[in-house]
């Protein structure tokens, strides 16, 4: 990888990092209702597809969260993340964990 790729991509992460913190109320919001869909046994595709398409570097993130954690962790290291913005990921991550299957067929019904 070349340098400047290694540079960018964790400034690109660090931005999103930094808008999912500033937007954290907006975010955990939007996803209780997706929960509470889900848990009601409703499709939440949609739900997924609408928020992926409105905020498309918050949702990479999001599925990151849970389905690339060791890479998470290395570039939380790389950017020397603040204590508060590590303890919002992971509140997100333990707050919406049954929506974490869901998002991953999401994401592979998108590719496929």
């Amino acid at each position: 990888m070349a340098s400047a790729e290694r540079e960018i991509e964790p400034r690109a992460f660090r931005y999103a990092v930094d808008e999912f913190y500033k937007d954290a109320v907006e975010i955990f919001a939007y996803f209780d209702m997706v929960l509470e869909h889900f848990r009601e046994g409703k499709d939440i595709q949609e739900d997924l597809r609408k928020f992926r398409s409105e905020r498309p570097s918050m949702f990479s993130l999001i599925y990151d969260i849970f389905h690339k954690q060791a890479e998470v962790d290395d570039k939380i290291k790389k950017i020397n993340l603040e204590k508060e913005k590590i303890e919002k990921l992971n509140e997100f991550k333990e707050r919406f964990k049954e929506l974490a299957d869901e998002i991953d067929i999401f994401v592979l019904s998108e590719i496929l």
